[in-house]
């Protein structure tokens, strides 16, 4: 029974973890496609917060990526769901990447779109930047990991 509780508790924390990232981009890439004058600001907490999640969904996300083998989304939800059925591993592993991988592609469209021009404002915040570029580099990896002769 302990170890059941332990794992039900290990899965509720990744799936927070991944829900907290989600709402928190989410909110400012939102805010940034209906930004019409000046940038969307945010709190401390929600920076701090925002940059944690990404850190360490990215972190997971880009080191299981970089497994070379055919079994790379059930290592990645291995972590969440450690003793759950290979299946289940595999599902999370691929909402892992998925909901990063979606919230980066809109963080990038957002900066592209709202970066402005000479004659208008520039309505991206920090926060939407740091999302987009982290992503790209990620993209940037993933791509020369295909492309590798090893």
């Amino acid at each position: 029974m302990e170890i059941r509780i332990r794992n039900i508790i290990q899965a509720m924390i990744a799936v927070l973890v991944l829900a907290l990232f989600a709402w928190l981009y989410g909110d400012a890439v939102i805010k940034t496609f209906k930004a019409t004058t000046i940038a969307p600001s945010f709190t401390e907490g929600h920076s701090i917060m925002a940059a944690a999640t990404a850190g360490l969904i990215g972190g997971i996300v880009a080191t299981q990526l970089g497994v070379h083998s055919s079994e790379r989304m059930k290592q990645l939800g291995k972590y969440a769901l450690p003793s759950s059925p290979e299946q289940w591993q595999a599902i999370i592993g691929w909402i892992y990447v998925g909901v990063y991988g979606a919230l980066g592609m809109v963080g990038i469209i957002a900066w592209i779109m709202k970066s402005g021009t000479s004659s208008d404002p520039n309505l991206v915040p920090e926060l939407v930047k740091n999302l987009a570029s982290a992503v790209t580099a990620l993209f940037l990896g993933v791509v020369s990991g295909i492309f590798s002769t090893k």
